[in-house]
């Protein structure tokens, strides 16, 4: 099977895992995935730049540095260069919210909250309401 096929399949396996996963955020307690967005607005768009995230989680079930590199590293490197070049600024809008350098600096308790804009993003949803355009970095500088 070729590299092609194989991405392609990951890529429709990660869609309809995310679909699927919308879903039960959905069905789970009333909430729906327009909810961390509406959040953000509440927030002061600048923070100051956090420290390194640890490598290890605090409490059971959050998500770890290991969990947000993976989702991060598997949304920059989906789709057609067009659609991977779309992301990239996806993420760097996400980041720039945080006022953090790079995703894995952001505040490990905005982990959650960091992943739901990404989770919009992927439903072809903009958590911001603009574009976030801004210079290009290699995607290994935003993890």
């Amino acid at each position: 099977m070729s590299i092609d096929a194989l991405l392609t399949r990951v890529a429709e396996a990660l869609e309809a895992n995310t679909d699927a996963m919308h879903s039960l955020m959905k069905d789970s307690a009333g909430k729906t995935a327009a909810k961390p967005a509406a959040k953000a607005a509440d927030k002061p768009a600048a923070k100051p730049a956090a420290k390194p995230a640890a490598k290890t989680t605090t409490k059971k079930g959050a998500t770890s540095v290991e969990d947000l590199t993976e989702r991060v590293t598997a949304y920059l490197k989906t789709g057609t260069k067009a659609e991977r070049e779309e992301r990239k600024d996806h993420v760097k809008t996400i980041i720039e919210h945080f006022g953090a350098d790079r995703f894995t600096t952001i505040d490990p308790t905005s982990f959650d909250e960091a992943l739901g804009f990404l989770d919009a993003y992927e439903a072809g949803e903009d958590p911001f309401g603009g574009d976030g355009a801004e210079e290009e970095d290699e995607d290994d500088t935003m993890v």
